[in-house]
């Protein structure tokens, strides 16, 4: 009977970690969808949430995501064109990839920039304004 309490306790914490993720995703959807409302090529959110299961399918327009990270800089993601792809619909500008602080600051002329990945699908800055002229631009370019 013991063994069978800690195979009920055990099964019950996994049911409820799923549920709980369930809610959470669900929750995150809906926040998603509002933001979706904004500027159609930039959706911005006020904090960090799963988005790609809601922008990638339902979207075709969005190319950049803004938030915050937890390091308290704020990022910009460009949208792949399907769920899983390593593509961007439209990736950071090509003269950003790579530089950091001062030089990518300098480039853009948005003085907080921290970085733009290589790839180019992934940059930021230390503010929301700052990660939102950056979305702007590459938009632009």
């Amino acid at each position: 009977m013991a063994r069978f309490m800690q195979a009920v306790e055990f099964a019950t914490g996994v049911l409820t970690r799923a549920i709980t993720r369930a809610v959470g995703t669900a929750k995150a959807a809906g926040l998603v969808r509002g933001a979706i409302s904004g500027d159609p090529d930039v959706v911005v959110l006020d904090r960090f949430m799963p988005w790609h299961e809601v922008l990638v399918p339902e979207t075709t327009n969005v190319k950049f995501v803004v938030f915050p990270n937890p390091e308290g800089t704020w990022m910009v993601q460009a949208v792949p064109p399907s769920l899983g792809s390593f593509g961007q619909r439209k990736p950071l500008p090509e003269a950003w990839a790579g530089l950091r602080d001062a030089d990518l600051a300098t480039l853009t002329g948005v003085p907080d920039a921290v970085f733009c990945h290589p790839g180019r699908f992934i940059g930021g800055a230390k503010s929301k304004d700052g990660a939102l002229k950056l979305a702007n631009q590459a938009v632009l370019e």
